[in-house]
């Protein structure tokens, strides 16, 4: 007969990669991959080239072993967001073969960091994976409305728009923003400091923020 020996592959650091490219070849195999944070917020990961029918695990945990976020099962195309994620610390992700064999592609999405925005400026952005959110920061210098609006993305995306105060109250909101909608923050004062969110609804594509 022949003994086969599935070696555990060594851990590789993700920290600046945006793909990965990795294969599970033996029963339970699990590859291990660990990303230090720049930025707060939330990282996609999600499987590409997978063969049909095969199917792994995949956990993410904190430096202190907890899991953040985790799916079973993930066929090619899913995949898991980690969310809340804190700039500096170092997380793991493990993948665990859970049916068939393969190599495959993991994909990474990382959070941007934080873009400051002003009255009457456009700012050019992308949505690229699931769940992504861009956050802007925006101090108003005007009296009255102010129009967020989208332009330049693709017709078939659509994304949601989230505006919140200081005390991160949510001021205007709309879930449904395609190419050329807006929201408005009324009555808005001099001084007055935002975060806005422009976060993946559906569909993939560059876009264009405006401020009025």
């Amino acid at each position: 007969y022949t003994f086969k020996v599935g070696n555990q592959k060594p851990t590789v650091d993700i920290s600046d990669f945006t793909k990965v490219n990795d294969s599970v070849e033996f029963n339970k195999q699990l590859n291990i991959y660990t990303f230090t944070v720049p930025y707060d917020g939330r990282y996609r990961f999600e499987f590409s080239g997978m063969l049909s029918g095969t199917m792994v695990d995949i956990y993410v945990e904190n430096y202190l072993g907890e899991t953040v976020e985790y799916r079973y099962g993930c066929k090619n195309g899913q995949g898991v967001t980690a969310k809340g994620l804190t700039a500096g610390d170092t997380y793991t992700a493990y993948v665990i073969q859970n049916s068939g064999f393969s190599s495959y592609s993991l994909m990474i999405g990382h959070q941007k960091p934080i873009v400051e925005v002003k009255n009457n400026s456009t700012i050019a952005d992308s949505i690229e994976y699931i769940d992504q959110r861009n956050v802007y920061s925006f101090t108003n210098t005007k009296s009255g409305d102010v129009v967020i609006s989208i332009s330049d993305m693709l017709s078939d995306v659509q994304v949601q728009i989230c505006v919140f105060n200081d005390l991160f109250e949510v001021i205007a909101d709309d879930s449904y923003i395609r190419n050329g909608n807006y929201v408005v923050i009324r009555n808005a004062t001099p001084g007055s400091h935002y975060e806005i969110q422009v976060r993946q609804n559906r569909g993939f594509s560059s876009y264009k923020l405006n401020i009025d």
